[in-house]
């Protein structure tokens, strides 16, 4: 739906490729370490995407992602997740 989001969250010891299927999506990617030298992190800056780029989150860079759909229409995005999800291994949602 237009205007709804996915909260940053990470996919842990995982490799994650997203397709936005749609131009209006917004997206975060951080890496945690980047983040974990702040007592206060900098606000996170959504970007769109160039049209049919796929993005890669892997365990230790990019690993924290958002999604946020425009105002005037929807989105999808299409994740292929290494390793699949299994018991002891759930992402974290930080919002």
């Amino acid at each position: 739906p237009p205007s709804k989001s996915i909260p940053l969250h990470d996919h842990p010891d995982m490799l994650v490729y997203s397709l936005p299927l749609a131009d209006t999506l917004k997206c975060v990617q951080t890496s945690a370490p980047s983040l974990s030298r702040y007592l206060f992190p900098p606000p996170l800056i959504p970007s769109t995407p160039p049209s049919g780029s796929v993005l890669l989150a892997s365990p230790g860079e990019d690993n924290l992602h958002s999604f946020e759909a425009g105002e005037d229409e929807g989105c999808a995005v299409l994740d292929v997740v290494v390793p699949g999800y299994i018991e002891g291994r759930e992402g974290t949602y930080y919002g």
